[in-house]
């Protein structure tokens, strides 16, 4: 998701909670991104929400792969997504959430993993088979057990949002995320903030 958009979610889920928020990095981030973001957070911080790790595995090009190329392009984005995700991403977030941590102590830090994005028994798209979509839907399951086993190991908490966008890819009848975009829709915005309003206990709603 783009910034405007998980700010977008994050006011929804502000107004939710009745609470201050202070995101530190832009949706869908990179690791480096969220460093470069840590002046603002400090010892006052209540709530750290973000969404990363898709940057760094080349997600988005992945996507466009299956999208607008061949099957054996499709095929060679996705393993090479793979690739990267089980070797480099978790000791790239690693880095970076123990990074939060420092720069946020006292905070309680939300982990958002990401919806599936297609809907394979709407039918192909584009380019991209139904079986492709399962594929690319599987690829996202990868990336998100990935980025939960790396918030788990710094105690942090981690909110899975597949069930919830179930039956609303882009392809879907009731896409609750743009096909434009591949951004959530204001439907799936609200998602995303009743997911994270769900996810942050009382003490932590000041």
């Amino acid at each position: 998701m783009s910034t405007r958009a998980r700010l977008a979610v994050a006011a929804l889920g502000t107004v939710a909670m009745g609470m201050g928020l202070t995101l530190a990095a832009p949706a869908s981030a990179a690791p480096d991104e969220v460093v470069a973001q840590l002046p603002a957070l400090d010892a006052d911080t209540d709530l750290v929400t973000l969404t990363i790790g898709g940057n760094d595995v080349g997600w988005t090009q992945t996507i466009g792969a299956c999208l607008l190329l061949d099957d054996p392009t499709c095929a060679q984005a996705l393993a090479g997504s793979r690739l990267l995700v089980q070797g480099l991403l978790p000791a790239r977030l690693d880095a970076a959430l123990t990074a939060v941590g420092r720069a946020a102590p006292d905070a309680h830090v939300v982990v958002t993993g990401y919806p599936h994005l297609f809907t394979p028994e709407a039918g192909a798209l584009v380019n991209a088979s139904p079986e492709e979509q399962e594929a690319l839907n599987e690829g996202a399951d990868l990336l998100n057990a990935t980025v939960a086993a790396a918030a788990q190991r710094r105690g942090y908490a981690y909110v899975d949002v597949v069930g919830r966008f179930e039956g609303h890819g882009v392809n879907a009848p009731d896409p609750w995320v743009d096909p434009r975009t591949f951004h959530p829709t204001a439907q799936g915005q609200a998602t995303y903030a009743a997911a994270l309003t769900g996810a942050v206990a009382p003490e932590h709603r000041r």
